[in-house]
């Protein structure tokens, strides 16, 4: 069976808090005990029901209540698959929650520069931004908002380190926007406003490849220009989000790093540092070419040549996350 149990849906999942939580299990026993397995759903974005192979029946196809949203611990975003389920009740509760959250949202684009000038504007409103996502000592802020997400605790570890000093990436956030107009001379206007992230993506490049190339270039010669000042640090941040947003990795692969691996030799070490994301993506197994491109790890030199294997162990222990990767229990045992 599964079973659905809804509290304050409406309000609760506008917040990004924990909106709904499902139990799904065997039916009852003859003593009427019953085991469930738990699900806390967070920051629900769309619901449906799907067919999917790997179960008897008709043609082999099951049933499954799939969940599209931004859940901790699978950063940048993730599915969650419920069932198999009768396929008359995962209709069912597909339809109820498009109807309860008002599924499927739609983001409006708009711009970091509008949501600065005035937030109020965008109180309550579904919005996708492209920003600079700034943490450090209490801080975690996008657009001038204060930034809810909802992060596991590896990701937390990483991406948002308590105490860390400055970091800076770009990202495209799609969330709800909040931030009341209290009317002028009222001190609760000045309050900040709040931006309830339920997805990350990759930056955004509308032009072509070439053209994509042609920014990228930009940023390689303006980071050249302002060696040594504070706007090299930015430049690397933006020149990240750009290679982040390359669509083909096969294109980016052979066609740009190469480039911009020979460019940025003429570069200073200590500005060439791992992007948090990069970090964790590379703590997750998923290597990509990209990461070579970087030199240090939380103000570390990284070993050189670029190993996947042996960074994932170094950032291991820059990161001070040996408890997630078993290696606390490794120790005890060669001690």
């Amino acid at each position: 069976m599964l079973e659905i149990i809804r509290t304050h849906v409406d309000r609760i999942a506008l917040e990004g808090a924990a909106s709904i939580r499902f139990r799904h299990g065997p039916d009852p026993g003859p003593d009427g005990e019953r085991f469930f397995e738990e699900f806390d759903i967070l920051s629900i974005i769309d619901a449906e029901a799907r067919s999917s192979p790997g179960a008897e029946g008709d043609g082999g196809l099951a049933w499954w209540l799939v969940l599209d949203g931004f859940f901790p611990g699978d950063w940048p975003s993730s599915l969650r698959w419920l069932g198999p389920i009768n396929e008359a009740l995962a209709r069912e509760l597909a339809e109820q929650l498009r109807g309860s959250l008002g599924l499927p949202r739609v983001f409006e684009p708009v711009t970091m520069d509008a949501l600065l000038e005035d937030p109020a504007a965008f109180h309550d409103r579904y919005i996708e931004v492209e920003a600079v996502w700034r943490r450090g000592m209490g801080r975690s802020e996008i657009a001038g908002a204060w930034a809810q997400l909802d992060l596991g605790a590896l990701e937390r570890a990483i991406l948002a380190p308590q105490g860390s000093r400055r970091l800076e990436t770009i990202h495209r956030f799609q969330g709800r926007w909040s931030k009341e107009h209290r009317g002028e001379g009222d001190a609760a206007y000045a309050r900040a406003a709040h931006f309830y992230v339920h997805r990350i993506l990759p930056p955004a490049f509308a032009g072509s490849p070439g053209e994509l190339f042609g920014e990228i270039r930009a940023r390689l010669h303006d980071f050249r220009q302002e060696q040594g000042s504070s706007g090299a640090r930015a430049r690397w941040r933006d020149l990240v989000a750009l290679i982040d947003s390359a669509a083909d990795p096969s294109w980016l692969e052979g066609q740009v790093l190469p480039y911009v691996e020979e460019a940025l030799e003429q570069w200073e070490d200590e500005l060439r540092e791992l992007p948090p994301h990069w970090a964790l993506e590379l703590l997750q197994g998923h290597s990509q070419p990209k990461h070579r491109l970087a030199l240090m790890g939380r103000g570390y030199p990284l070993s050189w040549p670029f190993d996947a294997d042996v960074w994932r162990e170094e950032l291991i222990e820059l990161y001070g996350v040996e408890g997630w990767f078993g290696r606390d229990e490794t120790a005890d045992e060669d001690a």
